[in-house]
């Protein structure tokens, strides 16, 4: 089955399932396509709508009105037709209204026809017209409307195809192509005199990363991994090097971000009233974006500043080790969650075409940082987590979301516009981590409660609301954070360098939603397990282990993929659009087969998920 015809059935997909008609030849296709899955989506969010509207009363005197001009309607008729035999037919309810159409001006024969004696015989001249075709009476165009309505109701668009004179919708055998995934991996040979590369993201052309020198000089580098040969070269992308670390968050769309860190500075200040100083540090960031493609009005090449401040330890949380806390690229805008100075995080919303900035959210809680920030393709669904330690050192976790809808109707002059809606989406405090991946909503659950861990509130028109209701609060199960990060973990930074987040070491199950009605997704049982570092990429999840082995989920395919033979001793591993590179030692990294590597040399590692057709008969069981 293509796609135009799944899209021929989507439209009668529900009348199809209550007829109990063999649709497994389109849930197959809808399992291997995003597109019509979305669409039927939209049909099943349209309904929703439609039967979400609220009731518009009348106003006062419309039915009157409306009588009265069925009424004057129908005098016309009478006039028009006064020899037809069915034109003598007066409906009872516009009696008292075809009586008001009796007044002094009306022409005697009409007044008389309207009276409750019903209409008389009346001697018309036979004058020679044009034949015209003759039209459909009034009860004819009414009946022919109600059953319409009634076949809608009651037979839905299988039965309107039968009355147009089409066939009922059959699902025969057919060939068609079973999609599996599979990882390709890569290693790349580059020559550069920044060997010790801390952090890296991938595109299908290149690969970004920021390192260092043996004198501690930073660069931020590019590697075109289309280059052909066994030895390829590293391009520097900023004019001159920096003495402090540099750590590449993201690309998309020929834009490359990264976060800059000044030097840090030690503060003492005098000592308070309890006779102790107290002496934290300050290191000032900014996060910085360059283009790399060819549109001028974006200045290729050319580096600059979307948001600068300062870190301070004294005001940040004492779990946290950075100011961003996470990066989400939509369209052209950058959706980012930080810390500012005051120790306070924001959500904000940067537009990288027009260089503005507009704040979507800020903390309103000390200690609350907001962390993960994700959206769908369009905007209309973005969600983050906001997180906190409490003195047990527990970190606790719950889902925000912002809502683009279209606004409900009122009253008045009203005009059709979108309204966005921010509320509490998880508030059990053990969730963490979410991932929009083609139109699904993946989050980690540390949670013990199997009520908790199965559902998510329900964002239906009539029940959004700023706070959570009662009855959707859980008792959580919160995991502490006291204990070390797991060595067998990879983050996305090198740890030496950069300390992982303190939500870096969690572990707990995979839960999947689909956007729009917030229903529950089964996934296979592959991912049943505790899992850690939910990473998502334009297709695809990724997530470790506690025994360190990585694994892969193809939201495409719906399938889960076991990678311990791809990734081996990686220093960080970092997810970006369909694909996820990585640092080993070369010296452990047993997938090289290139020996007497140059004194500059460094080997990135990297795989992209691919598509395997093969050709499969489904046959229609009788």
């Amino acid at each position: 089955m293509n796609c135009r015809q799944a899209r021929e059935m989507l439209a009668a997909y529900r009348d199809l399932k209550n007829e109990q008609t063999d649709t497994t030849e389109l849930e197959i296709h809808l399992a291997t396509c995003a597109d019509c899955r979305q669409q039927l989506d939209q049909y099943n969010l349209l309904g929703r709508r439609i039967r979400a509207l609220p009731r518009i009363d009348a106003a006062s005197g419309t039915h009157t009105r409306l009588m009265q001009a069925l009424a004057k309607e129908h005098a016309l008729y009478l006039q028009r037709n006064t020899a037809s035999t069915q034109a003598r037919s007066v409906p009872e309810f516009l009696v008292p209204y075809l009586q008001q159409q009796a007044t002094p001006h009306t022409d005697a024969l009409t007044a008389f026809s309207t009276a409750k004696t019903g209409p008389l015989p009346v001697i018309t001249l036979n004058n020679k017209r044009r034949h015209r075709p003759r039209p459909f009476t009034q009860f004819g165009i009414i009946g022919l409307a109600a059953v319409f309505l009634m076949l809608l109701m009651t037979g839905g668009l299988t039965t309107m195809l039968i009355l147009a004179g089409g066939k009922p919708v059959s699902i025969q055998p057919a060939s068609i192509n079973i999609q599996q995934s599979q990882v390709t991996p890569n290693l790349y040979n580059t020559d550069t005199p920044f060997t010790h590369i801390v952090s890296g993201v991938a595109d299908s052309d290149a690969v970004y990363y920021t390192a260092y020198d043996n004198q501690a000089n930073w660069m931020l580098e590019k590697l075109d991994t289309r280059q052909q040969g066994q030895q390829q070269q590293s391009v520097p992308l900023l004019s001159t090097t920096s003495t402090n670390p540099l750590v590449v968050l993201g690309s998309a769309n020929n834009w490359v971000i990264w976060l800059q860190l000044g030097t840090p500075k030690t503060i003492t200040p005098t000592k308070s009233q309890d006779h102790t100083a107290v002496t934290h540090l300050i290191r000032t960031w900014s996060l910085r974006d360059l283009y790399l493609g060819t549109d001028n009005q974006y200045k290729p090449g050319v580096s600059q500043t979307l948001l600068s401040d300062s870190f301070n330890d004294m005001t940040a949380p004492v779990w946290t080790h950075t100011p961003i806390q996470g990066i989400w690229f939509l369209k052209n805008t950058l959706l980012i969650t930080y810390i500012d100075a005051k120790g306070i995080s924001h959500l904000d919303q940067y537009n990288l075409q027009t260089n503005t900035n507009t704040t979507l959210a800020t903390s309103t809680t000390d200690g609350h940082v907001f962390t993960s920030p994700t959206a769908n393709a369009d905007g209309t669904n973005i969600y983050w987590d906001e997180e906190w330690q409490t003195s047990d050192n527990v970190l606790h976790g719950n889902i925000w979301t912002q809502q683009i809808r279209n606004a409900s109707p009122s009253y008045g002059r009203w005009q059709p516009h979108p309204e966005a809606n921010t509320f509490l989406l998880r508030n059990d405090e053990t969730s963490f981590h979410p991932q929009v991946i083609n139109n699904m909503l993946f989050l980690l659950s540390t949670s013990t409660s199997a009520s908790s861990a199965a559902t998510i509130r329900n964002i239906e028109p009539a029940l959004l609301s700023p706070t959570p209701t009662s009855d959707a609060l859980t008792t959580p199960t919160p995991a502490p954070t006291d204990a070390p990060l797991p060595m067998s973990i990879t983050p996305r930074v090198d740890p030496q360098i950069y300390g992982p987040q303190a939500d870096t070491a969690l572990q707990g199950q995979i839960l999947a939603f689909k956007l729009g009605n917030n229903s529950s997704v089964p996934l296979p049982p592959a991912l049943s397990d505790k899992v850690a570092t939910l990473q998502g990429g334009s297709r695809f999840l990724l997530y470790q282990n506690s025994n360190g082995n990585v694994g892969l989920y193809d939201t495409l395919l719906g399938q889960a993929l076991t990678i311990v033979n791809t990734v081996k001793n990686a220093t960080f591993l970092a997810v970006n659009n369909e694909t996820a590179v990585w640092i080993a030692d070369p010296q452990e990294n047993t997938t090289t087969t290139i020996t007497n590597l140059p004194e500059n040399d460094v080997q990135i590692n990297m795989f992209t998920l691919t598509i395997k057709m093969i050709s499969k008969t489904i046959t229609k069981m009788p």
